[in-house]
């Protein structure tokens, strides 16, 4: 769709084919980008909708956005048998160690990120930043953190087991978003529930695998679990 954003912009809806030994999977992107005459900045964005974001603003000061519906990618639940989880797992089961949830979204944005390298002409590859809001915030540090062609990472209200240290903090614990979401994590992870001092890690350590590229950190000052 050329007129898009009130001719403004460009609007091409991807699909991303996934083959492995185990099966394969398809999932959906938006690609929308300005018509300018330059490679444009670009956001690749976890979105909890269909419905475009604000991309009328986004395109207005000239970036680009790289959408995806992040159940596309699996489900936001304990099946293991659907999406990428299906081809990683055998009848959806897994081992102690093996990735949940937050790992496979994050697989997701880098595949899109794979695709923005094949039109350099359109981005501007050394200003491509990855961004998500909660359980995305948590899916968008991994992302950076495992990707360094980001060069920034931004994360909003991640809270528990994302930019929040776990020692010490009020609201939300590892107990509590285990209990509640065990799917997004390793179940390695479950056994330092109560235990947050006994762990070898922080979440700083995951922020710190950032550096030196760029990190924004936006947490709410009213919202303690973040």
């Amino acid at each position: 769709n050329e007129r898009f954003c009130a001719g403004k912009a460009v609007l091409e809806n991807l699909v991303f084919h996934c083959k492995s030994a185990l099966g394969e999977h398809t999932f959906p992107a938006a690609f929308i980008y300005p018509k300018t005459q330059k490679p444009s900045p670009a956001f690749v964005y976890f979105s909890f909708r269909y419905e475009h974001q604000p991309t009328e603003e986004i395109i207005d000061n000239g970036y680009a956005i790289l959408s995806i519906l992040y159940k596309d990618v699996s489900s936001d639940d304990g099946d293991f048998t659907n999406g990428i989880a299906g081809l990683l797992y055998k009848d959806g089961e897994r081992g102690d160690t093996d990735c949940g949830k937050i790992a496979m979204w994050a697989w997701g944005a880098q595949r899109v990120l794979d695709y923005a390298y094949t039109i350099p002409e359109k981005l501007d590859l050394d200003c491509v930043t990855v961004c998500g809001h909660s359980r995305l915030g948590k899916t968008a540090l991994l992302a950076g953190a495992t990707d360094e062609r980001f060069t920034f990472s931004y994360s909003n209200d991640s809270g528990c087991s994302g930019a929040a240290i776990s020692r010490g903090k009020g609201g939300e614990r590892i107990e509590d978003i285990c209990k509640n979401f065990p799917y997004w994590f390793c179940e390695n992870y479950y056994k330092y529930s109560g235990r947050e001092y006994e762990c070898p890690f922080d979440q700083h350590f995951l922020t710190a695998c950032i550096a030196p590229r760029y990190l924004y950190i936006a947490s709410a000052v009213e919202d303690t679990w973040a």
